[in-house]
């Protein structure tokens, strides 16, 4: 029985990390934009369009505003915000 290969082009493979760097730089972009995130507090992670977002930041107005920022974002089709509020549980 034949074994199913799927190959990728080279210019497949940079389209893909294209998007991939791109949806990570437009979010930290937009957070630094804000004037009310620090970007650096946050780390931001994308696979196939879902968003991972870490880091701990002081108020929960913060992490909702970089979540909706986020979810806003061309590209992006799912958010998991997993932000910590400093002092919070």
């Amino acid at each position: 029985m034949p074994r199913s290969t799927k190959t990728v082009s080279l210019n497949q493979l940079r389209v893909g990390i294209f998007v991939l760097v791109s949806i990570v730089v437009l979010i930290f972009l937009i957070l630094n934009a804000s004037g009310d995130i620090n970007p650096f507090n946050i780390d931001v992670d994308t696979n196939q369009g879902e968003v991972v977002l870490q880091g701990v930041v002081k108020k929960e107005d913060t992490r909702r505003k970089a979540e909706q920022y986020a979810r806003d974002t061309d590209g992006v089709v799912r958010v998991r915000n997993l932000i910590k509020v400093e002092g919070g549980t």
